[in-house]
């Protein structure tokens, strides 16, 4: 088999990482299993994270780099982009600052080969702030979990890289939602649990790393919490929508996960950095949608909601005088 022939495509979404993307790319580079490519969908970046990959581009040919001309779309936009021009059988999304240990290709293509019938397979995620190995937090993945039942209730079980996907399945699935602005990765993850007779494996072998960046986009806080609130109703109605024509559809511990979730986003909202009118007119919005009537049907529900509510805005005020007497901010 010719080393230009990629079994694999790896499709990295791109936006101000200069910092970050020479590392990256580099850990690919590094790889055991060579049958490898990259797509780079750089997404208007503004830095030098372009003339970076471009220099890199002259001395890797299975570098490939799409930029795209119109206004800033986001990762799903540019995941999507990269997945109709992938050419290898299987998938793996890396973001433009995360790490590929050395094995992980080989390891994961082999475990894809030796079961042809799986249509992805799952793998743990370490975390780092600077370098690998500076903090010691790994994310396993439970394998007799239910793990349907933990993206609903908003546990989120592995990462946007932890799959490694038939590429034939995510044409299925038409890949990313490009409506949602948050919870992208959730959404497809839960999709794709969601289709009947779908097979996958949980492997806890560590081959990733996700670096916790400091250096996010630049939101200001109500915007960062609307669009928050806003992307985890959408999740929530879609995912309700999904269940009702699923074999799950009368299945009440589903349904049970959606209220719980529904209940972190209450408290999700009044921990937020935002005003106690802002707050109130996010929790109107949040009550005014049919979703909510939807799926908080017994009185109980109600009461715990507002407890959520309540609670979490307790903590929120003793986590405030806290942070000010230690002259940190909230």
């Amino acid at each position: 088999m010719k080393n230009d022939t990629p079994i694999v495509s790896i499709i990295i979404p791109l936006y101000n990482k200069e910092r970050y993307i020479q590392e990256t790319l580099e850990s690919v580079s590094a790889q055991e299993f060579p049958h490898w490519e990259v797509i780079i969908v750089d997404d208007g970046s503004t830095d030098n994270s372009l003339n970076i990959v471009k220099d890199l581009l002259l001395d890797e040919s299975r570098f490939r780099l799409i930029e795209r001309q119109s206004e800033v779309r986001g990762g799903s936009v540019c995941r999507n982009i990269g997945l109709k021009k992938a050419r290898g059988k299987y998938i793996i999304f890396l973001d433009a600052d995360d790490l590929l240990l050395p094995h992980a290709l080989k390891q994961r293509v082999d475990k894809l080969t030796d079961n042809p019938e799986i249509d992805f397979a799952i793998y743990p995620v370490g975390h780092f702030d600077k370098k690998i190995g500076d903090t010691t937090y790994v994310k396993y993945i439970q394998p007799k979990e239910d793990h349907l039942l933990q993206f609903l209730s908003y546990q989120i079980p592995w990462h946007t890289t932890s799959p490694i996907w038939k590429r034939a399945f995510l044409m299925k699935l038409k890949g990313f939602d490009e409506s949602f602005k948050r919870l992208q990765d959730v959404e497809l993850h839960t999709r794709a649990l969601l289709v009947e007779g779908r097979k996958y494996l949980v492997d806890d072998s560590l081959d990733f790393y996700h670096r916790i960046d400091d250096q996010r986009r630049d939101v200001a806080p109500l915007e960062k919490t609307q669009m928050m609130v806003e992307s985890f109703l959408h999740y929530l109605e879609m995912s309700y929508q999904w269940i009702m024509v699923s074999s799950r559809a009368n299945d009440n511990v589903v349904k049970d996960a959606l209220k719980k979730a529904l209940f972190k986003l209450a408290s999700k909202l009044v921990n937020a950095p935002i005003s106690i009118k802002e707050k109130i007119t996010l929790i109107f919005i949040i009550t005014r949608r049919e979703f909510f009537n939807t799926v908080l049907q017994h009185q109980k529900d109600y009461i715990i909601f507002w407890w959520y509510i309540f609670y979490g805005y307790i903590h929120f005020l003793k986590k405030k005088v806290l942070f000010r007497r230690l002259g940190w901010s909230v």
